[in-house]
């Protein structure tokens, strides 16, 4: 367990170093649910919702085995409930890293969600998915008010 927290304490502050301090804050904080969903969306599928090339659904790109573990609706139902499951798929990340002892890291969260939770938890990932956590935190951290989950989630914010 040591030498999982030394591996992301050292991923995380090269990503603190490589982007600054100022930005590495903003990713460091606690998570917007509604900006790290929307930069998901972003490097996922730029936003669109679209069927992905191993069958993921939405612009989240929800798996099946994810879809199944947050809904009993047929799975690609409707985007209402992908949006759902995005939000609570999220939660269950933040939760789950929260009960190992890991900060609530805006990295942290996009490997799990890329990579699931286990890569997450012991820092044991390929590099198309730290690429992708390092994409998503970028994001995340140039993303204003601008960046969108979608119609219904962010107007009133």
């Amino acid at each position: 367990m040591f030498l999982k927290i030394i591996g992301w304490a050292f991923i995380s502050l090269f990503l603190a170093w490589m982007l600054g301090f100022a930005a590495g804050s903003k990713a460091r904080a606690d998570i917007n649910p509604d900006r790290f969903l929307a930069c998901v969306a972003q490097v996922e599928t730029g936003g669109k919702d679209m069927k992905g090339k191993n069958g993921e659904c939405s612009r989240w790109q929800i798996t099946r085995a994810v879809w199944s573990q947050h809904s009993k609706k047929p799975f690609a139902s409707s985007h209402a409930e992908a949006e759902r499951i995005a939000y609570a798929h999220l939660a269950w990340i933040r939760a789950s890293l929260k009960r190992a002892g890991f900060p609530d890291w805006t990295f942290l969260a996009a490997v799990a969600w890329n990579g699931g939770l286990s890569r997450a938890l012991k820092s044991d990932c390929p590099q198309r998915v730290t690429d992708y956590a390092v994409r998503v935190t970028n994001l995340y951290i140039q993303s204003d008010d601008e960046l969108r989950v979608g119609n219904d989630r962010t107007k009133n914010n």
